[in-house]
């Protein structure tokens, strides 16, 4: 209302000021940051994920966060400098990511070694462009430089022309001809008539994609044109869609998995004032093109298309708000949306071993969308319980001062995927569903009821976090030692979800895997698990004779003998910091799970011994309970 509140945006996000600029703040725990593209690994339990940021570096980071808190500012690190772009691991070697970027010059690669924390330069061309406009320039790089792998030792840039390094990046040698429209009249310097412009953003007639598989190549310019070589780049022909228009930027030719000489062609035109989506998908090497455009909104346009690798009918499209799905090959189109904000939508992949749908939102950040198998199956709208992809146990810890899993203001954290075995299911009306979880065996080890299970009409999806059901709580004292929620943690193998609702049963089969980096035999995982459901069920039963001594004394039962038996079992602290008397078995019960709980260790000789004590000491206290007269 004062006039002194100014908010100022930038590539690298926004800043506040409330005092007419005498000082500022920056709103870290918003995400503004302006991804082009996103690379991935496969490692696991969880992947990386890398990504090149406007005026701001690339960068590479996990796709889960390793505590509970969620992925935060520093998970992710820089792999290269400049304005980057592209950024995709090796295929032949995980600790090495590829990226381009322009830091000095457009077209620059680099090559990060995560072992040495070396980035590389090894573009194709080592001559600083100075400013110079396009038509003196022996070769021309787009601001967005892009990059491809053509088998795992074979890496493309593309120019004007395609560059191919088989020696990471030592030597270059180019395999086509200019395959732009090398229109001179759009390479001279632009801007005037008080300065001139040279950043090299506008450098233009030049390759925005390249999409390489064995001997075939795609290849989409930003002066709207479709190349492709059959044979290794030998020969190239212009298979531009004729309803392509002419100038459009072909940001994405989307080479599919099923067969190379299918692909999917974007046109965006904006920048001519043409909002509305070019779309095109071709199954003869582009011979002939047709429009997948669909039922798109008329004005909004494209600027990336993938195909689902699971299901040839499924295609994603990134356009300049938000993400769109059709599952009938470019004919319908539906919002994708969901949570998303309604943002432009550079790049989208598939993460194949987890099955995530990727997102780069150019000015929000990455978004994914977990586990999309639901997406990939006909949905009929009955009752439905979907498959459930594997799931690790992985520990998850806190690298940073928290206090109950939450951040101070102004700390940033992107959301964690659920914990453990994502459970999809469809409900064709709201029902109030139930969900077990049984072993091997055949016993139910985890009830999921109430409000950990959703219950609202259409998909639903909650997950099972690996562990058994919890111990009996106590309920005589407060929240936070009333007992934990849960119980063990299972052991790898192999269990079954069984989803009940409507009078009907369905169910699926779920893998529970080890995290790989763990060393622990599988009899140190058995001697673990024994420990712990050993320990919580003496718990469990401690405070059932708990309650029910609780029970006795509130109606008047308050002999010596029960009391006496009460104080031996807990000295019922009053709040965390009541230190007031020497430990009870309960308490003694609570440290020694508490040593193994927040890890995955075996159970060590001194933690055996002191078990054994409790264990004998156990059989006694329940002896006493027994001989209590009502």
């Amino acid at each position: 209302a004062d006039g002194k509140r100014i908010a100022v945006g930038s590539d690298e996000g926004l800043v506040i000021s409330d005092d007419g600029g005498a000082r500022w703040r920056q709103p870290y725990a918003l995400p503004f940051s302006q991804p082009y593209h996103i690379g991935f690994d496969n490692a696991l339990p969880n992947y990386h994920v890398c990504i090149g940021l406007q005026d701001n570096n690339t960068w590479c980071g996990l796709s889960n966060g390793p505590s509970g808190i969620g992925v935060l500012n520093r998970d992710w690190w820089t792999v290269a400098p400049g304005d980057g772009m592209w950024a995709l691991y090796d295929p032949a070697d995980p600790n090495l990511v590829w990226s381009t970027s322009t830091n000095n010059d457009t077209g620059q690669v680099y090559l990060f070694d995560e072992r040495t924390q070396s980035a590389n330069e090894i573009s194709p061309v080592a001559r600083s462009n100075g400013g110079e406009p396009g038509l003196n320039l022996i070769h021309r790089f787009n601001w967005d430089t892009p990059i491809a792998f053509d088998g795992p030792s074979t890496v493309l840039a593309g120019g004007e022309a395609v560059f191919r390094t088989t020696d990471r990046g030592q030597h270059w040698t180019i395999i086509s001809p200019d395959l732009t429209r090398n229109d001179r009249t759009h390479q001279t310097i632009p801007g005037g008539p008080i300065d001139e412009d040279m950043s090299g953003a506008e450098m233009s007639d030049t390759i925005l994609d390249l999409e390489a598989s064995g001997s075939v190549i795609w290849v989409g310019t930003d002066d709207g044109l479709v190349q492709v070589t059959r044979d290794a780049g030998g020969h190239w022909s212009n298979v531009t869609p004729h309803a392509m228009p002419q100038w459009a930027r072909v940001s994405t030719v989307d080479m599919s998995p099923y067969d190379p000489g299918t692909a999917f062609a974007v046109g965006d035109n904006h920048m001519l004032g043409d909002d509305s989506p070019h779309l095109f998908a071709t199954r003869n090497y582009g011979v002939t093109w047709t429009s997948i455009a669909g039922d798109l909104p008329s004005n909004v346009f494209v600027r990336t298309v993938r195909q689902d690798p699971r299901n040839e009918n499924l295609l994603y499209a990134g356009t300049q708000r938000g993400v769109f799905a059709s599952w009938d090959y470019g004919r319908h189109w539906q919002s994708l949306r969901l949570n998303m904000p309604a943002t432009a939508i550079y790049d989208i992949q598939v993460q194949p071993a987890q099955n995530d749908l990727l997102v780069a939102s150019h000015g929000r950040g990455v978004w994914v969308l977990d586990d999309i198998a639901v997406l990939q199956r006909p949905q009929s709208g009955r009752l439905a319980l979907w498959p459930v992809r594997p799931a690790y146990r992985w520990l998850r810890f806190s690298p940073v001062n928290s206090f109950d899993g939450r951040l101070p203001s102004n700390q940033f954290a992107g959301e964690n995927a659920a914990y453990g075995a994502l459970i999809t299911y469809t409900l064709s009306r709201a029902w109030q569903p139930a969900i077990d979880v049984l072993d091997a065996q055949g016993r139910v080890v985890k009830h999921l009821r109430g409000k950990s299970v959703p219950q609202k009409s259409g998909l639903n999806r909650t997950a099972w976090n690996l562990t058994e059901d919890g111990p009996i709580k106590w309920t005589g004292t407060f929240a936070d030692n009333q007992g934990p929620a849960d119980g063990a943690e299972v052991l790898p193998g192999t269990y079954t979800i069984r989803l009940r609702a409507a009078g009907k049963e369905l169910a699926q089969n779920v893998q529970v895997l080890a995290d790989p980096r763990d060393t622990l035999t599988a009899a140190q995982m058995q001697a673990r698990y024994t420990f712990l459901r050993a320990l919580l069920g003496d718990l469990s039963g401690t405070d059932a004779m708990l309650n029910a001594i609780d029970r006795r004394t509130s109606h008047g039962n308050r002999s010596y003998a029960v009391l006496q038996l009460r104080r031996k079992l807990t000295y019922d602290p009053r709040n965390t910091e009541d230190l007031s008397g020497p430990a009870g078995y309960r308490e003694r019960l609570l440290d020694l799970i508490g040593r193994l709980s927040g890890n995955y260790q075996a159970p060590t000789q001194p933690q055996l011994n002191e078990a054994a004590v409790l264990e004998n000491l156990y059989a006694q206290l329940f002896d006493e309970y027994k001989a209590l007269k009502d």
